[in-house]
């Protein structure tokens, strides 16, 4: 029997047998073994019982080979295995002593490893149940929100409707008691007292005058015109009033006196038409206040008589504007006459000293051809000379005289006397140089 030998007794056929330590540390190294690691970690509930097939299979495939190595010692070691049974099960819980340690160790890690997955998870989770409650409360926010806005929207929809009632009863009341103050004093009247009282004394080159001229077989209510201290118009309005009393069973439209109220704009020479109305007192068209109608008639306005000094005003201003435009352009257009003017007055100048200057060369050239003549006959040359002589002296002076005249004649005062902007010109142009001298 060798020293330092281990006993080990097969557990499927109780044989006893003994290894050297180098063998029993093969052994141990392939109970160790990575694969067998790998599988205990993969099956956790079957850690225990699986091990120990494992380990009972190599052990048996080990000592299957060990035993065919050495037959010799089967019988000693049998007999051995048989008187010791308690050396059996030492040994077998010495082998396996190490497994369950190294098992225990698993499990324990896998307890660890699982518990750090879970903390893992937990961490991961928390900031996605911190955003989910996050959500949740928005959500709850944003219903909340919602509701505030909904009935904030009911709120100011039920003003709305008590500003629409209290804006219809105020047109109601405000026709009724029109309607009372129009007994014994008629629309235009109250147009006409209006205008006393707000324009007549500001506006002196204006009137308001009723419209008394029916040659044309119509005539309108009222004619407001307006001139500027020059007499240029400034604006010019023809008015119609129109209303009816509330008893009166056919009602009419406003449309319906459009067109003759343009027909009255155009025969009288009114630049706009205004049509003051009480018709169709429930139509938000025309109670807003202003309502044109340009689309079908030129320059026609509709309003209610609070808006009548209002639409004087508004048109007078937009007159005032057209007019300080028109003005400048006709003092554009008269620059341009002017400056016409002068240059026609050059031309005629030009036109006139060549003409004389034809005069003097067609005598000139007379002379000249005379001159020839007489070289052709010797005899009477001192006579023809001087008789050519004589002409030709008498068509140059005369003709030079007549032109001199014609130029000495010509004056800034003579050219622009009819030509205002060329004399404010030059007369701007003398200033500036004494200025400068």
């Amino acid at each position: 029997i060798m020293k330092n030998h281990n006993q080990i007794k097969c557990p499927n056929c109780d044989t006893a047998f003994k290894i050297d330590e180098k063998s029993y540390a093969l052994i141990l190294n392939q109970i160790k073994d990575k694969e067998f690691k790998h599988q205990l970690e993969q099956r956790v509930n079957e850690q225990v019982s699986n091990a120990v097939t494992i380990t009972e299979q190599k052990l048996e495939n080990k000592f299957q080979k060990l035993i065919s190595d050495k037959n010799n010692n089967i019988v000693e070691l049998n007999e051995k295995l048989k008187s010791s049974q308690q050396e059996k099960d030492n040994a077998i819980a010495k082998a396996l002593a190490p497994l369950e340690k190294e098992n225990l160790n698993l499990i324990n890690s896998i307890k660890h490893h699982a518990q750090e997955k879970d903390i893992a998870i937990a961490k991961a989770l928390a900031p996605l149940e911190k955003e989910n409650l996050k959500l949740v409360n928005s959500l709850k926010n944003h219903d909340l929100n919602q509701k505030l806005v909904i009935h904030k929207l009911k709120e100011e929809y039920k003003i709305r409707l008590k500003d629409l009632h209290d804006e219809k009863e105020r047109i109601k009341n405000y026709k009724m008691k029109f309607s009372t103050k129009m007994v014994g004093e008629s629309l235009e009247q109250h147009c006409e007292n209006e205008y006393k009282k707000y324009l007549s004394n500001i506006l002196q080159n204006a009137t308001f005058k009723k419209d008394n001229d029916a040659s044309s077989g119509s005539k309108g209510d009222y004619i407001y015109r307006e001139t500027d201290s020059e007499g240029n118009e400034i604006v010019s309005i023809m008015f119609d009033m129109k209303a009816e009393n509330d008893s009166t069973i056919k009602k009419t439209k406003n449309e319906a006196h459009f067109s003759k109220l343009d027909k009255d704009r155009n025969t009288k020479g009114c630049e706009y038409a205004a049509l003051v109305s009480l018709l169709e007192p429930e139509n938000d068209l025309y109670n807003s206040g202003f309502h044109t109608v340009y689309d079908k008639y030129s320059k026609m306005v509709v309003i209610r008589p609070d808006n009548f000094i209002t639409l004087i005003i508004t048109l007078r201003q937009l007159g005032l504007e057209k007019l300080k435009y028109k003005l400048e352009l006709a003092q554009e257009k008269s620059k341009s006459i002017d400056i016409a003017n002068f240059k026609d007055d050059l031309k005629t100048i030009k036109l006139a000293s060549a003409a004389y200057l034809k005069q003097i060369f067609d005598g000139i050239k007379d002379v000249v051809n005379n001159q020839d003549k007489i070289i052709g006959h010797a005899s009477g040359i001192t006579k023809k000379a001087e008789a050519c002589k004589s002409l030709l002296i008498n068509i140059v002076t005369k003709n030079s005289r007549q032109l001199d005249n014609e130029i000495q004649g010509i004056s800034v005062e003579k050219l622009t006397s009819n030509n205002p902007t060329l004399l404010s010109m030059f007369k701007s142009l003398d200033d500036g140089g004494s200025n400068a001298a």
